[in-house]
């Protein structure tokens, strides 16, 4: 491992370069910072701002003092949030929300969404955040969930329900040391090689011709250093129900169908030397954030009892009795405590088994993509996961066993959920099925055979 460093003011900043990678693959920092890992000096709100415009001549005013709030929150949640700056850089094109070609990003600026969250491709645009403080809060805690702190409050949908079911604890297991950037740019964009390269070059053209000039306005770093009284919205925890939700579900089959999403057009701003490593690869696909109904991770933990013998499908089971197993959003509302006791019954039990046995099921994923899950009568089910979801559960395939105990659909992986028992009680809202775990956390799933 050989050591680089170059200048930043009066301020080495320094990367590690391993003398395997190649010319021009920098490693960037660690994402939390520490005695040796400190946001340098020199990186300012003035000097960014001055830094944002140089590259977005045409910089809507209302993003002015955006740097301000990067400032601010980073060091309140002690992240290096110089380069998550830098990563904003990047994922909006300097704040232009254009693709390379010139045309209109799927997020707008109204959005104040500057990492993409929630944007799946198809023209889904994502989450949308009240104001500017509030976007650069989801942006720098969802930095902060790949640093493997845990998040109070998230603000963001996306980022709430990636650590409410844990998907980033296999991957943060299977690292070495403290996580750095160059570790979430492998997660974040794991179609796009050269991700991690842009924000490298992005910093360092900030580094190298920003730090030796005087700063245009250094009163804006004790504005940012102010304590915000800002209240920030909390991302709910429980999403909508009903029609809306499946409608959501429905578009987000159609946006998410080639479990990609497109990138803002960030150009790959880079030296000609650091460029003729990247392009030399092979094309990339575009990349996809943490966005989509979270992994039913396994809550129960009692003995897995025998499979039921599969009961045979009913050709048309009455439209009444399903709807009082899985409770349709109108039969819910209509609903006494007394019918919803009768849930608990035999019936539902056998109304359940009709839905699930002998078809695919599309497990949605918060990485933008599906799971599809194969139920059989005989009382084994399969699926398949996508190379990024393999790596999180641990198999690209595996198989299990379900049951139905309760009316609840139970499951129990070899592999997948740390191989614990799964019950969830379903619902029914056309060919989507809204699950619920017992502890109230929640997601989607779509009939894909019948």
């Amino acid at each position: 491992m050989k050591i680089t460093t170059y200048a930043a003011g009066m301020l080495p900043i320094v990367f590690l370069v391993s003398a395997a990678s190649g010319a021009g693959a920098q490693s960037l920092p660690v994402i939390k910072v520490g005695a040796s890992n400190a946001v340098p000096q020199c990186a300012t709100p003035g000097r960014l701002a001055a830094y944002l415009a140089s590259r977005n001549p045409r910089l809507d005013p209302r993003f002015s003092n955006i740097a301000v709030h990067y400032m601010r929150q980073g060091e309140e949640l002690g992240l290096r949030w110089d380069v998550a700056f830098f990563q904003m850089i990047v994922e909006t094109r300097s704040l232009e929300f254009r693709r390379s070609n010139g045309e209109p990003a799927a997020v707008a600026p109204t959005q104040n969404n500057f990492a993409g969250i929630g944007a799946t491709g198809g023209g889904n645009p994502g989450e949308t955040f009240a104001d500017i403080a509030t976007g650069v809060r989801a942006h720098l805690q969802h930095v902060q969930m790949y640093g493997g702190e845990r998040v109070v409050a998230p603000v963001a949908e996306r980022t709430r329900k990636v650590q409410d079911w844990g998907v980033l604890t296999a991957w943060h297991k299977g690292l070495t040391g403290p996580v750095t950037f160059n570790d979430l740019a492998r997660n974040w964009a794991p179609g796009d090689r050269s991700y991690a390269a842009s924000i490298d070059v992005v910093g360092r053209r900030f580094y190298e011709n920003f730090c030796n000039v005087p700063d245009p306005a250094p009163q804006l770093v004790a504005e940012a250093r102010k304590t915000s009284a800002q209240p920030f919205m909390v991302a709910e925890r429980e999403p909508p129900k009903g029609a809306v939700l499946a409608k959501q579900a429905v578009e987000r089959s159609r946006t998410e169908a080639d479990g990609t999403r497109s990138a803002l057009g960030a150009v790959i701003d880079m030296p000609p030397q650091q460029a003729a490593v990247v392009t030399s690869r092979p094309p990339s696909r575009p990349f996809r954030l943490l966005n989509a109904e979270p992994l039913p991770i396994a809550i129960e933990r009692e003995p897995m009892p025998p499979p039921q013998p599969a009961l045979a499908a009913e050709p048309n089971p009455a439209p009444i009795r399903l709807q009082a197993a899985l409770g349709s959003e109108a039969e819910t509302r209509s609903q006494t405590p007394a019918a919803l006791t009768s849930l608990e019954t035999d019936p539902a039990e056998e109304a359940i088994k009709s839905l699930i046995a002998g078809k695919t099921f599309l497990l949605d994923t918060p990485l933008g993509s599906s799971i599809p899950i194969a139920f059989r009568a005989d009382g084994t089910m399969s699926g398949r996961a996508s190379i990024t979801l393999a790596s999180m559960l641990g198999a690209s395939s595996d198989s299990g066993k379900w049951w139905v105990d309760k009316a609840r659909l139970c499951q129990k992986w070899r592999i997948w959920f740390d191989k614990e028992n799964q019950c969830l009680k379903l619902r029914q809202a056309g060919s989507t099925i809204h699950w619920t775990r017992d502890d109230g956390k929640s997601g989607t799933a779509r009939i894909s055979t019948r």
